[in-house]
C-alpha cells in the first residue's frame, strides 16, 4: 500500500489562544485531512501569537492549494514547512534522522557544529 502524500506548511500568527483542536476544526471546514498537528513552542519571550506545523494530506491537490491566501485566516503567516539540513562532519548535508533533531536544529540548541583548529606550532613561538 503507497503512503499518501503530504504536505509539511508552517502556520503562525494565530490568536496565543489557539491548539490544536481549533486548527483541527477550521481544517475541516475547509475540507483538507491532515495526519498530524504540532502546537510550536514560543520562539521569542513575550511572544503573543501561536504558530503550528501542520501535516496535511495532499489527496489531488499540490503544493499551491496549500498557500492560497484565501485558504488561511486573514492576518495569519503561512509557508511551507522546511526541514533544516545538518552539516556533518565530513562537510556533507544530510537530515536530521529525526523530528525531534530538526526541532533542536531549528531552535539553535544543537551541539555546534563547527571544526575546532588547532593552533600553527610555527607560528605560536617567538624567537628571541
Amino acid at each position: 500500500m503507497e503512503r499518501p502524500s503530504r504536505a509539511h506548511i508552517f502556520l503562525s500568527r494565530l490568536h496565543l489562544d489557539s491548539n490544536e483542536g481549533d486548527i483541527e476544526n477550521y481544517l475541516r471546514s475547509v475540507n483538507i485531512e491532515w495526519t498530524d498537528i504540532e502546537k510550536l513552542p514560543e520562539k521569542f519571550a513575550g511572544q503573543d501569537y501561536s504558530s503550528f506545523h501542520l501535516t496535511l494530506l495532499k489527496g489531488e491537490r499540490d503544493y499551491d492549494d496549500f498557500l492560497d491566501p484565501n485558504l488561511w485566516p486573514e492576518g495569519s503567516f503561512y509557508k511551507r514547512w522546511f526541514t533544516p539540513r545538518v552539516n556533518n562532519h565530513r562537510g556533507t548535508e544530510s537530515f536530521p534522522k529525526s523530528l525531534a533533531e530538526a526541532r533542536a536544529l531549528h531552535n539553535g540548541s544543537s551541539p555546534a557544529r563547527t571544526l575546532q583548529l588547532q593552533p600553527d606550532m610555527d607560528n605560536s613561538t617567538q624567537n628571541d
